[in-house]
């Protein structure tokens, strides 16, 4: 098993918290051009994967959340579609992409690729969810936070930061693992990362809150 929130939100109740921008309302306002430039050190590291399994082809990013990575990989040469329940988080046109309002039940077409970053968490029944996902691409790249973290124990304020509402599940690697094998895929590798560097973890410690600013990322090397 997995850790979950306890009571769960009816599928009903989870959609309505998403189309509400109920996750948004708890962070402060959004400067979308600050949140591109944090966000580029991910997307760049996620495009990095994604040219290891498949040079070009079709990509479909579900839970697309602001757009960067789906507008990335397509002005790189993909074609990329990102799909999400809301896609009021899309503050910006973007060069290149496409976007969908919807659900990974809804899609229709073969992907050459399924993408779904920090997503999984998010979902009623993750097991159900990576099914759904196999059945529209060859390839899932699937990527959540993991729960192993030295913050849950040493700092109070991460843990109030990490349990929260709209994450509905907590995974390991061995409970993400177990989750995989469960939904039926019978090739797959579970790598885990650090994302931050022991600059964020201090920044934790002293002031209770991630950094803002000049964020302490982990050396990985980015595509060129």
């Amino acid at each position: 098993g997995f850790m979950q929130i306890n009571p769960l939100p009816t599928a009903e109740e989870n959609t309505l918290f998403y189309q509400q921008g109920l996750q948004e309302k708890n962070f402060r306002p959004i400067d979308i051009e600050k949140t591109r430039s944090r966000s580029s050190y991910d997307t760049y590291r996620r495009f990095g994967w994604l040219e290891d399994v498949r040079k070009n082809g079709s990509v479909l990013d579900v839970g697309c959340g602001y757009g960067f990575f789906v507008e990335q990989a397509a002005l790189w040469g993909y074609e990329a579609t990102g799909i999400d329940i809301n896609l009021s988080r899309l503050l910006t046109e973007h060069k290149k992409g496409k976007f969908l309002e919807s659900s990974i039940e809804t899609v229709k077409e073969q992907y050459d690729v399924l993408t779904a970053f920090h997503f999984l968490e998010h979902v009623l029944d993750p097991i159900s969810f990576v099914q759904e996902c196999k059945k529209r691409a060859r390839i899932l790249m699937i990527e959540v936070p993991n729960h192993s973290d030295i913050l849950m124990d040493e700092c109070p304020a991460y843990r109030a930061f990490r349990w929260q509402r709209a994450h509905i599940s907590y995974f390991t690697e061995e409970t993400f693992t177990r989750v995989l094998r469960l939904a039926g895929l019978e090739k797959f590798t579970v790598k885990t990362i650090q994302r931050y560097g022991v600059g964020n973890v201090l920044h934790w410690l002293q002031e209770g809150q991630p950094q803002r600013e000049n964020i302490d990322w982990c050396g990985h090397e980015l595509p060129g």
